[in-house]
């Protein structure tokens, strides 16, 4: 018999929990480092095994081009089919071929078939903030300060420019979030504990991290705007109440993260809009030193109007990413998994 199937397991959390998966379709967890099943090796009576579907003999040039028109985690089910099958799916040259289709891009890496999963299975490369237009109010968001007339949501962001609609940040979305004559700043946090696959190529690749946010003002009333990345590592806790002591921004004038926090690893942006600001600017951040035992990284941004007019005449946000770029991998030299296939 040529091939042979089993039952296959939901391996859509393969890239967050540290599990693989053997030829009977269990789930084995693996304990310490992350651990990929190595390749089968194929004698004699194997060679044809998995090629041959109804009496037809599949070449596996044409079997990797069928593979490659599946999701990611659809190939992933398929490793399960044979020790064919599993080789197939291993195969950077199949990933690559994914990765061309699904993303269009003209040049693709040499890069291992598990970055090419993390990428095409998740958002890690993608957008990881959810509700960044406030389309749902303020679900996903943890409120750090919201002084004044606090926190609000436009639905369509008055005495300003609209949001553009070529913008891919804003997913068609319309609403913007606004802030008062005091302070008002939010956070939203992505963990990394328990993503296995993903801190083992961040540890491995060190992919660069950014984040940026659309902001505006009023054409009658200044502001300021601020963006802040804090990374959490294996030996630090990050404690939201430690930016507000004494009830002032965690912002001070100099517009600088305060030191006496203890906390090294952060990349802030600012900005500021006159009356004549009424379109949306792009803030951005690249964070390439950040920590290597990286566990937690919270994207904040706040900021206030500069007039203290009461309601809420304060900076407003949108379109808020936090990304790892997958551009930015490039493979060790000694990586020689990352070879053509």
């Amino acid at each position: 018999m040529y091939v042979y199937c089993v039952p296959a397991k939901d391996l859509t959390n393969l890239c967050s929990f540290p599990y693989v998966v053997n030829m009977a379709g269990e789930l084995r967890k693996v304990s310490g480092d992350i651990k990929f099943l190595e390749e089968f090796e194929l004698d004699k009576r194997e060679e044809l095994n998995g090629l041959i579907l109804n009496e037809l003999y599949l070449p596996k040039e044409l079997l990797l081009e069928i593979l490659s028109n599946l999701s990611s985690q659809d190939v992933i089910k398929c490793s399960l089919v044979c020790k064919t099958w599993f080789n197939l799916t291993r195969s950077t040259a199949l990933w690559k071929s994914i990765y061309f289709k699904q993303e269009q891009r003209k040049k693709v890496r040499n890069l291992p078939w598990y970055v090419f999963y993390c990428h095409l299975s998740s958002d890690y490369f993608r957008n990881v903030i959810k509700n960044g237009n406030g389309e749902l109010h303020f679900k996903h968001w943890q409120i750090l300060q919201n002084k004044g007339d606090k926190f609000g949501v436009e639905k369509v962001p008055t005495g300003c420019d609209l949001l553009p609609a070529d913008i891919p940040e804003f997913h068609g979305k319309t609403s913007c979030f606004v802030t008062s004559y005091e302070y008002c700043s939010k956070y939203q946090k992505f963990d990394l504990s328990s993503k296995r696959l993903l801190s083992y190529i961040i540890q491995k690749y060190r992919p660069i991290l950014y984040a940026s946010e659309w902001y505006t003002g009023r054409f009658d009333c200044s502001c300021s705007y601020d963006l802040l990345l804090a990374c959490e590592r294996t030996s630090e806790k990050w404690e939201p109440k430690k930016l507000i002591k004494n009830r002032h921004s965690f912002f001070p004038a100099n517009r600088t993260l305060p030191s006496s926090i203890g906390w090294p690893y952060q990349k802030s942006v600012s900005g500021s809009a006159g009356l004549d600001h009424t379109h949306w600017e792009k803030k951005e951040i690249f964070y390439e030193d950040y920590p290597d035992d990286l566990t937690c990284i919270i994207f904040i941004h706040g900021g206030k109007d500069a007039q203290f007019w009461k309601g809420r005449y304060g900076s407003k946000m949108a379109g808020g990413t936090l990304k790892f770029v997958f551009e930015s991998i490039q493979p060790p030299p000694d990586d020689f998994s990352a070879e053509e296939l």
